[in-house]
């Protein structure tokens, strides 16, 4: 049998040792820091982030450790590659940085699998990551009470290179939302604000002690500031029809929740200001629906 030595050179066969060793002792590192993060981190949204980052930054690594020990025997390689590098970043433009839009949204932790996000036109629950492309379960529009079409959305990594990116639930999931009611000009408004007042107050009390936690832990990351998180009253003069005293509850709620929580309020608002004949809601219609 012929020598391995005989068939390459000594120079080469360095090469294939210190590569060796080199993959060697990143793939220790590796396993390290993932049992690492394994034991000390708990939550999974963040355990995924952190084993897609080692995963990313060892597999740098290894390309780096392993290029510079190549670098001076496979030059003439390296400007080939680079000529075709050059020529697949023509002709295979979306590809590549689609490749780098994940390689971004890694690197800068843009968002994990299970936050709510919103970038370009498209909105939802993040469910999948990929190297190109992310998937979301499809979220509609306010008007359609933020909840889920069924949808799956796949978007290519790029979108978040040109795009402002909006993350609903990654360090506060809480948002404020606000019901306006409009009344007749000669309405009790006052009791009307204290009516709706006690509706918002007795369907938005069980999120104030989480949401404080909520702002307590993200100030520590980010400076998200609120005054007051219980909920507030305004009034003000509606002129266009259906003309009349503008009456809206400001609150704050689990962005999860919102369509559940304004249907509940709603009905609590026709209700017990029905019950009242000096508070009346106005419409912009012929006939009373009360």
């Amino acid at each position: 049998m012929t020598p391995l030595s005989s068939i390459v050179s000594s120079h080469t066969m360095e090469n294939i040792i210190e590569s060796a060793v080199a993959l060697g002792l990143v793939l220790v590192a590796y396993a390290m820091a993932s049992l690492f993060v394994n034991k000390r981190i708990k939550d999974i949204n963040e355990l995924y982030s952190w084993k897609k980052a080692i995963f990313y930054c060892t597999i740098v690594s290894l390309l780096v450790i392993i290029g510079r020990i190549w670098i001076t025997a496979l030059q003439p390689l390296f400007t080939l590659l680079t000529i075709i590098a050059a020529a697949l970043t023509v002709t295979h433009k979306e590809p590549i940085t689609n490749c780098t839009g994940g390689l971004f949204i890694a690197w800068r932790n843009l968002f994990s699998v299970g936050d709510r996000i919103q970038v370009a036109q498209h909105r939802g629950d993040v469910v999948g990551e990929g190297l190109f492309y992310f998937t979301l379960l499809e979220v509609g529009a306010m008007s359609s009470g933020n909840q889920s079409t069924g949808r799956l959305v796949k978007v290519p990594n790029s979108v978040v290179l040109t795009n402002a990116i909006t993350n609903y639930t990654r360090l506060f999931p809480y948002l404020w939302n606000e019901i306006s009611v409009t009344l007749v000009p000669n309405s009790n408004w006052q009791k009307a604000e204290k009516l709706l007042l006690e509706i918002t107050d007795k369907h938005t009390k069980q999120f104030l002690r989480s949401a404080q936690e909520a702002i307590k832990c993200a100030q520590k990351k980010e400076a998200i500031i609120f005054r007051k998180i219980t909920p507030k009253i305004y009034i003000s003069l509606q002129l266009e029809k259906p003309a009349g005293i503008k009456i809206t509850t400001r609150y704050i709620c689990e962005a999860r929740a919102i369509r559940d929580v304004e249907g509940e309020i709603w009905r609590d608002i026709l209700l017990h200001f029905r019950e009242h004949d000096d508070i009346t809601i106005s419409y912009d219609i012929d006939i009373d629906l009360l």
